[in-house]
């Protein structure tokens, strides 16, 4: 019996997170290049099957908004980008942290205030 709930087919999901944790695993350790012929492969074409089709096999980013708090997206994105952006660019280790730490807190803020303004009758017009 099919869930209604969740039509998604779970070892697609499950694919997800597989493919997230093996190019977040493997950015540090082989180079720009290889990673993003990987990235295209691993990441680019089920994205691509995912948004061309409209059923069972959603794209990355409709599995994250069903399974992880939009805080923690957020905080986590702006960490990544600025941690690996930092490492790519050869910054010592101290920097591309402070601007992984910078871009996570800005992401918050972000977040933070986005989500307040959506609700501004919270606070009166």
């Amino acid at each position: 019996m099919k869930d209604l709930k969740n039509p998604w087919n779970p070892y697609w999901v499950i694919m997800w997170g597989v493919i997230s944790a093996v190019l977040l695993s493997v950015v540090w350790f082989i180079p720009f290049k290889a990673w993003t012929v990987l990235a295209v492969l691993l990441f680019g074409i089920p994205e691509w099957i995912g948004i061309r089709r409209q059923d069972a096999y959603p794209p990355l980013t409709h599995v994250i908004v069903r399974y992880v708090p939009r805080p923690i997206t957020h905080i986590a994105l702006g960490a990544l980008v600025g941690l690996i952006c930092g490492f790519w660019a050869g910054l010592p280790a101290i920097f591309f942290v402070g601007i992984g730490a910078a871009l996570a807190l800005d992401h918050w803020l972000t977040d933070h205030f986005d989500t307040s303004y959506e609700h501004t009758d919270m606070v009166g017009d």
